[in-house]
C-alpha cells in the first residue's frame, strides 16, 4: 500500500472510511494546487491555506457528501433603499472563513475545518421610525440565523445568545434572545436550501417579524428600541444572498389605498456636487430632483438612507417645480464604495403618503 501525502487521508483510509466515488472518482493526492482550489470553489469552500490544508479540507468535504454547487439564477435585485450591505468583521477568524461579494450582498462562509459562529452585521443601522424589510435567499446552508443586533454584539457567538441580538434560527425553526444555552423557543418553519427568509424590523413599534417564502410567520420579538443593525449569523458551509429590500414609513403595507394610488408616480434623485460621501464629511447643497413637476399642491419630500442624516429632515417642493431647496447630508458610518441610493417618501401637504 502506497503512503498517502496527507495525514487526514491516511486516517480516513485506515478507518475504512471514504466517499462515494460518484462525488469524485480521482485520488485527491493526484490533484495539483490549482485543481484543488477549483474543486473547493465548486463546493463553496475556502481556497486559503497551505496545500496540505486544502487537500484535507477537500477530503472532509467528500466524506460528508458535499457536492458542487449548481449555479442557478438568483434574484437579488432590490426594490428600494438598497443600503443593507454587509461588511466583514474585523477578526482573523472571520477574515479566514468569510467572503463577501456582490457589493456586500452575497455572503460565502466556509469553516468546515473548525466550525464556529460568526455574526455579520450591516454597515448601517436600521433607520428610526420606519419599517425595513430585507430578504436572505439560502442557496447553500448548514446553520443560518437571521435578525438584528446591537453594534457591540459579539462576533463569534450565535445571534441571540445574549441581550444584544435577536435571531431566527432557520434550520431549527426557533427564535433566540438572551438565550445562553441555545435552546430557543419554537418559531416559524424549518428552512432548506432554496428558501427565502424576509426580515421585517419595525423601529416605530419596536417589533421584529419574519416571512418564510413570502408567508408571514407572525411577530417574533417586541420592545426592540434603540439602534439595531441587520445581521446574519453563520456556521458551517453557507452561501446566502441578501436583497429584495423595502423601506416604508408605515407599519403595514395596507396604506396602498385609493388615495395613495391616486398620488402621482415619479422618480426622485439625489443630486449633489460630490460623488462620494465619507464618514464625518457632510455634503452641503444637496437637492432632490423630480422626474416630473409637482402637481396638486406642494409636496413634502422626506429623504432617508441607512447611516445618513438629512438637515432639514424634509423639504417642500412647490407645485410646478422639479427641484427641491438645498439641504445637508451627513454620513455617520463608514460608507461602502459606490453610490448610496436614497429612499424618498413623497407626501402631499394635505395628507396622504406614497413611497418611492
Amino acid at each position: 500500500m502506497t503512503r498517502t501525502k496527507d495525514k487526514h487521508l491516511r486516517q480516513e483510509r485506515d478507518r475504512g472510511q471514504g466517499w462515494d466515488t460518484s462525488l469524485f472518482p480521482r485520488d485527491p493526492n493526484s490533484l495539483t494546487v490549482d485543481e484543488l482550489k477549483q474543486e473547493l470553489r465548486k463546493r463553496g469552500l475556502s481556497t486559503e491555506g497551505r496545500p496540505r490544508h486544502l487537500r484535507s479540507r477537500f477530503v472532509r468535504a467528500l466524506c460528508v457528501g458535499l457536492r458542487p454547487v449548481k449555479k442557478a439564477r438568483i434574484e437579488v435585485s432590490d426594490e428600494s433603499g438598497r443600503t443593507v450591505v454587509f461588511v466583514t468583521p474585523d477578526t482573523p477568524e472571520a477574515e479566514a472563513c468569510l467572503v463577501i461579494e456582490e457589493k456586500g450582498k452575497t455572503l460565502r462562509y466556509h469553516d468546515a475545518d473548525r466550525p464556529t459562529w460568526t455574526t455579520v452585521r450591516a454597515a448601517f443601522p436600521v433607520p428610526p421610525d420606519v419599517v425595513l424589510e430585507w430578504s436572505v435567499l439560502l442557496e447553500q446552508m448548514t446553520s443560518v440565523v437571521v435578525g438584528v443586533c446591537r453594534a457591540d454584539a459579539p462576533v463569534h457567538a450565535m445571534l441571540g445568545c445574549n441581550d444584544l441580538g435577536w435571531g431566527y434560527f432557520t434550520v431549527l425553526a426557533s427564535k433566540h434572545f438572551n438565550d445562553s444555552k441555545g435552546n430557543g423557543e419554537p418559531y416559524g418553519k424549518v428552512c432548506r436550501a432554496g428558501d427565502r427568509v424576509t426580515v421585517v424590523m419595525d423601529t416605530q413599534r419596536g417589533r421584529l417579524s419574519f416571512r418564510y417564502n413570502g408567508t408571514p410567520l407572525g411577530e417574533a420579538f417586541h420592545d426592540i428600541y434603540g439602534t439595531v443593525y441587520p445581521a446574519v449569523c453563520l456556521c458551517g458551509v453557507n452561501l446566502v444572498h441578501c436583497g429584495k429590500e423595502c423601506v416604508r414609513d408605515q407599519p403595514e403595507p395596507e396604506l396602498a389605498s385609493s388615495s395613495t394610488a391616486a398620488s402621482p408616480a415619479m422618480e426622485v434623485h439625489l443630486k449633489s456636487s460630490k460623488t462620494e460621501l465619507a464618514a464625518g464629511a457632510p455634503m452641503e447643497g444637496a437637492v432632490l430632483e423630480l422626474s416630473t413637476a409637482a402637481t396638486g399642491g406642494s409636496l413634502q419630500l422626506t429623504p432617508m438612507a441607512l447611516g445618513l442624516s438629512f438637515t432639514p429632515p424634509f423639504v417642500c417642493v412647490a407645485a410646478g417645480e422639479t427641484v427641491s431647496p438645498c439641504f445637508r447630508v451627513e454620513c455617520h458610518a463608514k460608507a461602502p464604495a459606490g453610490v448610496l441610493p436614497v429612499t424618498v417618501f413623497l407626501k402631499p401637504l394635505q395628507g396622504n403618503t406614497n413611497t418611492l
